[in-house]
């Protein structure tokens, strides 16, 4: 019952407790509630001793740069920036408005654009590849969504609209490449900062 209680419901189930090799399908995070979204108020009491950013590069899909901050158990989505159409001086300037604001934090970033991560290094940004194994970094966001470890901004946009649109592609076993933008910096993000490999690489940020 402990073990059921910790996975995540759907193919992590199927796949994990009850020994189906079932393909995946439907909503990809089917255990997100509305309870999971936080007002303004709250996050601003809450005592963060850590913060990261996931970044995933776009131009005619959405590109998006997503803030958090853990807090005892609990991680938490502060802020979301999510735009088209904008090229890397304006992601740079995001950065950099977040490293002036919370301290020389990380940022994990999609490694398809390495200039795009060069530009950040050479900016002053602690720009990291993200780690972006899929179903890993899925099953580790599910997790902390079903055991209510991860927490929402309720002013965030595009992850309220992402949240309940993506899903398992059941034929390829990877999630539909629609309204993932978000989705995906927010793998990369918790994915490669609680990694234990990303630990022993990257010294002095936990």
């Amino acid at each position: 019952e402990s073990i059921m209680k910790a996975t995540p419901s759907g193919m992590f189930t199927d796949r994990d407790i009850h020994g189906r090799w079932v393909a995946p399908e439907g909503v990809i995070y089917a255990d997100f509630v509305q309870e999971l979204y936080i007002s303004k108020e709250r996050i601003e009491k809450m005592k963060f001793t850590k913060y990261f950013v996931g970044v995933d590069w776009g131009y005619e899909h959405y590109g998006s740069m997503v803030l958090f901050g853990t807090c005892g158990e609990k991680v938490v989505l502060i802020k979301e920036i999510a735009t088209q159409h904008q090229d890397i001086d304006y992601w740079v300037a995001q950065g950099k408005a977040l490293k002036k604001e919370y301290g020389a934090i990380p940022f994990y970033c999609d490694s398809a654009r390495p200039e795009h991560v060069q530009r950040f290094k050479n900016m002053g940004l602690q720009a990291i590849n993200a780690d972006k194994a899929v179903v890993s970094g899925i099953e580790q966001v599910a997790k902390r969504i079903k055991d209510r470890t991860l927490l929402i901004s309720s002013e965030v946009k595009r992850f309220k609209d992402e949240i309940v649109m993506y899903q398992w592609n059941p034929t390829t076993g990877e999630p539909i490449k629609l309204y993932d933008d978000v989705m995906d910096a927010v793998r990369y993000a918790i994915y490669t900062h609680f990694s234990t490999k990303n630990k022993a690489r990257v010294g002095g940020l936990w």
